[in-house]
């Protein structure tokens, strides 16, 4: 066996440098490191986890107690949090307590005794006392799926309460007015919730509650056959029947069927949950479905921030959205002639319509709290009031310019980095570096955005790509994946949250940057020209899709936990964003827009406005930008030819973000800056909807001195009517 003897002899080094190495020390030098990682390669040297618990008191294992593995739910759930924690460097015990309380206080005490470095625990009820073992013995906790009460740590779970109720709201729109719903157990939040969500929608619209539609058992397929039953047997009469999770819509459905009774001609069923196996069964389910593995990934970031936190942090709680699958089983189609035959659903046409369930408004919870039903409702309130802004940053003013409401200055955002010599000078100490190495750490970069009067600052979502050598005769999307694995989806939930905590209650908003397509496929040919390199390489198309597909995947993770929390999302493509790429028809329409598309999908679907950010593009590109949902243009350059004229044609349509030339601030003199400064706020002044910012002409690896960019914020000062010093803030 191989031991780190031998790795340090074959390296060159001491034991102790190997060490340093395994546990990630920052007193390394980098050509070390280097090496000994290549002998740990080599080697195939497996440290001993073991002795480095004993080192540094962690075991790095976690602990993950779930009510039923047999679920699809619950499965789905734990491969979210194995995935992010075997990325975090953590293992994972599964616990399985079959929703039985007695089971449930063993495996506690069995993990206590473990010494796990922290839980995810999904309670059998919702009485907070039962984790108190954990918080006595300060053991970090995260509850999934339910919320439980007296329990001030942190939580993850889904909106139940909004998808019960957009989902009765829909079958009471397709005429239903005696619609069942068979729940779960009452000790658990998740069943109560439903029902609450129930109740809400039947008495907005003024349908009376019959408790003999309300059922309630276990989330198992024996509950939904059993209550089905009993159902139709007491004379309810339901006309739809919502099954609060898709084990008990399994029974649901197969009672049906033994009564000879046809879905949806003679009785409309819904679901929660969408699983692999319901979809199978049963491929024309309406469903209210949840992010299951989201909420696996989400729970273990949540943990291992605390895990890893220097000092004490505030309680989290992370309210996920649900979404309306609409097929048939809701009967939605009953109106063709043939509507009540029998009919074989997978020889007809895939009509599925999804829509994002938003979280209910304010008239909504001010029923609930008058309503007798509402003593389990989640609060789903997440409010930030246009009168929270600290310092001289505020975020509602990038709000105002996207609904293109006047202000009484110009907002400013950052759009691109202005170099070390700017920071320095600003915050006093070179801009600290995030462990992700794309953002700057957030405490300093909200630091700055105050002391400049920043009005939104960007989070960094980039999945870099590089060449890829002998590209003629490789699998491009293969190599890719072995040179280039994305970055860890639980690693960048992380850094948005703590920007975002960061920013809390100072008046600084947040935007996300993602990159895209172009730009990092042609990085893998090592090409310019995107036309051309369609033309050379086949697998680009393929390539592209591959990105896409992953960072659309990411964007609707984001925007599912953080979206209220958003100014906009931003796609960052430098090559994209060539007017000479996008003046032409036939690229654009044939491999860009459609692209776009589909990576911005998740954005749209939750409202975000959405900024193409780079230089102006052509004309000619505008309306199908603008047709597949892009609101905005970031970072447009008053040099670029035909800067004013897409300003005149588009203004009050997009918003424009920018307007300040980097390279022109950056060589010029005083009077000059000024003068640029005073022409753009002169322009951006004329109609709402603009906000200043920088353009990212500024060459690679280049910067401001202190001096320019001290003379371009005084210009905005005196121009853009901001009166915020440089430096005013300690």
């Amino acid at each position: 066996m191989t031991t780190i003897r031998d790795v340090a002899k074959n390296a060159g080094v001491s034991p102790i440098t190997v060490s340093r190495v395994v546990n990630d020390a920052d007193n390394v030098n980098s050509n070390t490191r280097a090496r000994v990682e290549k002998v740990i390669l080599e080697l195939g040297y497996i440290p001993n986890l073991a002795a480095r618990s004993l080192r540094s008191k962690q075991t790095f294992t976690l602990a993950l107690i779930l009510p039923d593995v047999t679920s699809a739910f619950w499965t789905t759930v734990a491969r979210g949090v194995e995935d992010a924690a075997q990325g975090g460097g953590y293992s994972v015990f599964l616990c399985n307590t079959d929703e039985n309380p007695d089971k449930f206080t063993k495996y506690l005490n069995s993990v206590i005794r473990q010494r796990v470095d922290g839980v995810l625990v999904a309670p059998y009820s919702m009485d907070g006392t039962q984790l108190m073992q954990l918080t006595e013995m300060k053991i970090p906790t995260v509850v999934i799926d339910r919320r439980v009460y007296n329990w001030d740590g942190d939580s993850v779970y889904c909106d139940s309460v909004a998808g019960s109720h957009a989902i009765v709201q829909h079958l009471i729109s397709l005429g239903h007015r005696r619609i069942a719903i068979i729940s779960g157990p009452t000790a658990t939040s998740t069943a109560e919730d439903r029902v609450t969500g129930y109740c809400l929608a039947l008495q907005k619209a003024g349908i009376p509650i019959d408790d003999r539609l309300i059922l309630r058992g276990e989330y198992r397929e024996s509950s939904g056959l059993a209550l089905t039953r009993e159902l139709l047997e007491n004379g309810a009469e339901p006309t739809a029947i919502i099954a609060a999770n898709n084990s008990i819509a399994g029974g649901v459905l197969e009672q049906l069927k033994l009564l000879g009774l046809r879905v949806p001609g003679d009785i409309a069923v819904v679901c929660f949950d969408e699983m692999p196996e319901m979809e199978r069964r049963f491929p024309f389910l309406t469903n209210v479905t949840q992010p299951a593995y989201d909420m696996g990934v989400n729970a273990t970031q949540l943990l291992l921030s605390r895990i890893n936190a220097s000092g004490s942090m505030r309680s989290r709680e992370v309210i996920l959205p649900t979404r309306l699958i609409l097929r048939y089983s809701c009967g939605r189609f009953l109106k063709s002639p043939d509507a009540r035959a029998n009919v074989n659903y997978s020889l007809i046409p895939d009509l599925t319509e999804i829509q994002l369930v938003k979280p209910l408004d304010d008239a909504d919870r001010e029923l609930l709290s008058t309503s007798s039903f509402t003593s389990h409702l989640a609060n789903t309130a997440h409010r930030v009031g246009p009168d929270q802004v600290i310092a001289r940053s505020n975020r509602e003013l990038v709000r105002k310019a996207f609904s293109f409401q006047r202000s009484d200055r110009l907002p400013l955002l950052d759009n691109h980095w202005l170099g070390k010599a700017v920071y320095g000078h600003v915050l006093g100490h070179a801009a600290r570096q995030a462990p992700d190495g794309l953002n700057i750490l957030p405490e300093d970069a909200v630091k700055f955005a105050q002391k400049i009067g920043l009005d939104a600052i960007p989070c960094e979502i980039f999945w870099n790509l590089g060449p890829v050598h002998n590209v003629e005769s490789v699998d491009l999307t293969a190599r890719v994946r072995h040179d280039y694995p994305p970055p860890s989806l639980a690693a960048q939930l992380g850094t948005l949250e703590n920007l975002l905590t960061a920013a809390e209650g100072t008046g600084v908003g947040v935007y996300v940057r993602f990159s895209s397509f172009v730009q990092n496929a042609l990085n893998v040919v090592s090409e310019n020209d995107l036309g051309s390199a369609l033309k050379r390489h086949p697998g680009l198309e393929k390539l592209m899709d591959l990105i896409v597909k992953h960072q659309s995947r990411v964007m609707r993770a984001i925007c599912d936990r953080f979206a209220r929390g958003l100014l906009f999302v931003s796609i960052r493509d430098d090559a994209l964003a060539s007017s000479r790429m996008l003046a032409d028809p036939d690229l654009l329409e044939g491999s860009v827009l459609p692209r776009l598309a589909t990576l911005i999908a998740p954005a749209r679907e939750h409202g975000l406005p959405i900024a193409l950010d780079g230089l102006t593009p052509g004309a000619a590109a505008l309306p199908g930008l603008f047709e597949i949902g892009f609101t905005a243009v970031q970072a447009p350059s008053p040099k670029n030819n035909n800067f004013n004229q897409v300003i005149s044609d588009w203004s009050g349509k997009l918003v424009f973000l920018g307007g300040i030339s980097s390279s022109f601030v950056a060589r010029s003199s005083r009077e000059e800056i000024e003068e640029h400064i005073r022409q753009v706020c002169t322009l951006f002044s004329k109609t709402p909807g603009f906000v200043l910012g920088n353009d990212a002409t500024l060459p690679q690896n280049s910067e401001f001195s202190d001096e320019n960019f001290s003379n371009m914020i005084g210009a905005i000062q005196k121009y853009g009517r901001m009166k915020t010093k440089v430096g005013d803030l300690d």
